[in-house]
């Protein structure tokens, strides 16, 4: 069996900040701009000069205190980010990038990180969003080509089609497959380049990937199973699951309720309580609801992905 730390998730997107501080002896201004393509300078409102450019995906801003740069580095090295590159890959990535720079790449800060992966999956993607409900208190929200969870830790949950956002460019291998691509993105992970390629810290983001994906709620399908009713509790919960068909599905009766509160006209505790009911209610236990094949198919390459990291 192959290492999952040698398939997916990867790395993607990431912006990195490296300053005068961290390197000694190097004029960013005067040095790098010759690295880099399409080179061009401006100055800015203060008066201090910036120049800019690109490594072809990259995007590469210099001053004469900090460089950064932004993009996806799975993109840069292996030519898209479908594919996935393993830990020993997104090191030499980072070690062809300090050659092209002649910069320490590894001690660069590291303000933002993608970790993301392509699903293989048997239908389109668009068909699974409807059936992933909250993360937490955070509601889906949905954009042209799939859904986001902002989460409070200045954090994002992501479910998109690849091959709708890559355009159709996908490698050989990828092509006719639906391609559900999940990705957690860390908006403050306060590392160094150095500390993203460790196995072990890799190795927790990992589950931080995972994490984020067991946080939210799977709805189920109704299935109002009337020989499932026996007692006054069944009969509640057939009621709040009626309504939810009513709403148009759990999501979209849980958002009523919210927006109930948001109103006044709920207190959070009402939400809590209605909230842990419906829960209950969209629990199979009960035999009220069942799992749709749909979820079934996610929880189970989840699974096999914490199967691989034990």
């Amino acid at each position: 069996m192959k290492s999952y730390l040698n398939e997916l998730p990867s790395y993607d997107t990431v912006d990195l900040e490296l300053s005068v501080e961290d390197v000694q002896g190097v004029s960013f201004l005067l040095e790098t701009p010759r690295y880099i393509h399409e080179a061009g300078k401006y100055h800015g409102a203060n008066k201090r000069v910036y120049a800019y450019g690109n490594l072809d995906n990259l995007r590469v801003r210099i001053t004469s205190d900090y460089i950064s740069i932004q993009g996806s580095i799975s993109k840069w090295y292996l030519g898209n980010n479908i594919q996935p590159l393993s830990l020993n890959g997104t090191k030499q990535a980072f070690e062809r990038l300090s050659s092209v720079l002649h910069l320490p790449m590894e001690k660069a800060h590291v303000k933002r990180l993608d970790l993301a992966g392509c699903l293989i999956m048997q239908y389109l993607p668009s068909i699974y969003y409807n059936h992933l409900g909250r993360a937490g208190n955070t509601f889906p929200q949905y954009m042209d080509n799939g859904i986001y969870y902002n989460l409070p830790n200045e954090e994002q949950l992501l479910f998109y089609d690849k091959t709708i956002e890559s355009k159709g460019h996908v490698p050989d291998e990828y092509k006719g497959q639906h391609l559900l691509r999940y990705e957690r993105r860390f908006f403050k992970p306060n590392i160094l380049v150095g500390q993203l390629l460790d196995e072990d810290y890799y190795t927790l983001l990992i589950r931080e990937w995972i994490k984020g994906y067991d946080l939210i709620t799977k709805i189920k399908e109704i299935t109002l199973n009337l020989d499932a009713i026996k007692g006054t509790k069944d009969f509640a919960r057939v009621g709040i699951l009626t309504l939810a068909s009513l709403f148009g599905g759990i999501l979209k009766l849980e958002q009523e309720i919210e927006n109930g509160r948001i109103m006044g006209k709920l207190t959070s505790k009402q939400k809590s309580d209605l909230f842990k009911f419906i829960a209950q209610a969209n629990d199979v236990e009960y035999g009220l609801t069942k799992v749709s094949p749909l979820i079934a198919e996610l929880n189970e390459t989840m699974e096999s992905i914490k199967e691989l990291l034990c």
